[in-house]
């Protein structure tokens, strides 16, 4: 296993699962012999017929060996909604199944197919050191009934062959940055909480993606500034309205894909550290702080920094790790993830995918994770947290959508 994958997989804890969990709606039931069909192309992916063998020694890692006794129907489930079956009764699905654990001595994903009012839902689960937002999507993309335009790779660039005297400059700006990435000091408590078991999960209305790339245009900026803009004033509202105005900045920790990092299936990212403006009282003051902002942290060596202490973190195992991690997510509030979906709409098990929505794991002490995703030309925003934190998910995911439509009315997607 990748030093950076082991990192993911010695993350995990009772009270913040690692796992990626996606969910996949249509508007119709899937016929079953389809419904199989696609579960076997999908275990015959590597990482999902293989599991996790603990290493053979506290210098060694993790390493992925053929699951002698895989077998497909031991990682999926058929459940049916309690009545109505509506939004309401997925809503709860969902955040019931945030709060289990993967069993660990098979490969690391499962899946639910879900009877719900007027269709079929999917919703997959898989541990994050099988793979990252942008490899899971390549999984997705392997499972369409026909090909599909892949979305647009976005993130930083592989450096440059550096000379001599280029290498020791760039390892002396490393060494600077990782010295201020440690004297960071705590996070304020806005968003903390004592984490428990369980997580709640909440997700929008789709977004007209177009709209947004056009507020973006509009103001200078790129569409990443406007929705962490909006969510920076989304959290201010959320707050405001538990009669606690914010005086102070909270920090996400966000990460930036690193291309050329590798290929396939794995983990090929890092995570800085942005400030979100929630003191700010108006939209213009955000953006404008995070257009700023976000140059600057794409430009820093933190992303490259942040994969390489992840990688070292891997090898140094478990309790070595765990340390680190508090460390770091001490510094951040909530993790904040952007990943690019399908440009168009796929079939898959004979029917069109309607919508999907992401959730992205939050790890160390952090108590809540966002995560924005696009697909077909609408964008959504899945909140999850430990049900311990004041702010209610979908008080959050109503106030983002309240940021975006209020400034952008031609943003809310017509309902399908």
């Amino acid at each position: 296993m990748a030093a950076a994958d082991a990192a993911w997989l010695q993350m995990d804890t009772p009270e913040n699962r690692m796992i990626i969990t996606s969910l996949m709606d249509f508007d119709a039931p899937l016929d079953p012999v389809e419904l199989e069909r696609m579960l076997e192309k999908l275990a015959a992916h590597p990482r999902f017929h293989r599991r996790v063998v603990a290493p053979l020694s506290p210098l060694s890692l993790p390493y992925w060996e053929d699951d002698p006794r895989f077998d497909l129907r031991a990682h999926v489930r058929h459940v049916g909604l309690p009545a109505p079956g509506g939004d309401e009764e997925l809503q709860r699905f969902v955040s019931e199944r945030m709060s289990v654990g993967l069993p660990p001595d098979k490969p690391l994903w499962e899946l639910d197919v879900i009877d719900k009012q007027g269709g079929t839902a999917l919703l997959l689960r898989v541990h994050h050191c099988v793979g990252d937002g942008v490899a899971l999507v390549r999984v997705l993309l392997g499972l369409a009934e026909a090909a599909v335009p892949p979305p647009k790779v976005v993130g930083r660039a592989p450096p440059p062959s550096l000379g001599p005297l280029q290498w020791l400059i760039e390892q002396a700006s490393r060494a600077k940055t990782l010295v201020e990435l440690l004297a960071l000091s705590p996070d304020p408590r806005t968003l903390r909480a004592r984490l428990g078991l369980v997580k709640r999960a909440a997700w929008s209305r789709p977004i007209r993606f177009a709209a947004v790339q056009e507020l973006a245009k509009r103001e200078g900026a790129t569409v990443n500034d406007v929705l962490m803009g909006a969510l920076a004033g989304a959290l201010r509202d959320a707050l405001s309205s538990h009669g606690a105005v914010p005086e102070h900045e909270v920090r996400a920790l966000v990460p930036l894909y690193l291309r050329g990092a590798g290929n396939g299936m794995g983990n090929h990212f890092g995570l800085v550290f942005v400030q979100l403006p929630i003191a700010e009282a108006t939209r213009e003051a955000r953006l404008r702080q995070l257009r700023k902002r976000m140059g600057l942290v794409k430009a820093s060596p933190t992303g490259p920094l942040a994969f390489e202490i992840l990688r070292a973190f891997g090898a140094a195992g478990a309790a070595v790790e765990r340390i680190g991690v508090g460390i770091f997510t001490d510094k951040a509030s909530l993790m904040v993830t952007n990943v690019a979906g399908p440009q168009a709409h796929v079939r898959i098990a004979g029917q069109p995918l309607h919508s999907m929505m992401t959730w992205a794991p939050t790890s160390g002490h952090m108590a809540m994770s966002v995560s924005l995703l696009s697909y077909a030309g609408e964008l959504r925003i899945g909140i999850c947290a430990d049900a311990n934190l004041a702010v209610d998910p979908s008080e959050l995911v109503r106030a983002f959508e309240h940021e975006l439509v209020a400034e952008l009315p031609e943003a809310a997607a017509p309902l399908h």
